[in-house]
């Protein structure tokens, strides 16, 4: 059976972000999820990964299958960083509704740098 969007009121996704400065871009990388996009700084990657977040759950929910069932979580080193990097209080929680979804998505993100 394809998965339908009518089967749960609301799913949340709580998720953990990293941010990374490579060069003169920051990445957002997702831990619990590899999904990452990135932007020329903190709150333009934020935006990025938070369209590519939103764009991979609506491209599922079209296909019929359970948003984000399949994508692996990031590589380990993702994790580690994430343990040692320094919470970025502006940034914490931004919550995303999904227009006509019954889904949010929830972040808290961290600066590695």
């Amino acid at each position: 059976m394809g998965y339908n969007s009518h089967m749960a009121p609301k799913e949340v996704f709580l998720i953990r972000v990293l941010l990374l400065q490579e060069g003169n871009f920051w990445v957002a990388q997702a831990l619990e999820y590899d999904i990452a996009a990135q932007g020329r700084d903190l709150e333009g990657a934020r935006r990025a990964f938070v369209r590519t977040f939103v764009a991979q759950i609506d491209l599922d929910i079209r296909n019929k299958k359970q948003p984000l069932d399949g994508i692996p979580p990031a590589p380990d080193w993702y994790f580690e960083a994430y343990e040692r990097a320094e919470e970025l209080p502006e940034f914490i929680r931004p919550s995303v509704s999904l227009p006509q979804r019954p889904y949010v998505a929830q972040a808290v993100l961290k600066d590695a740098a």
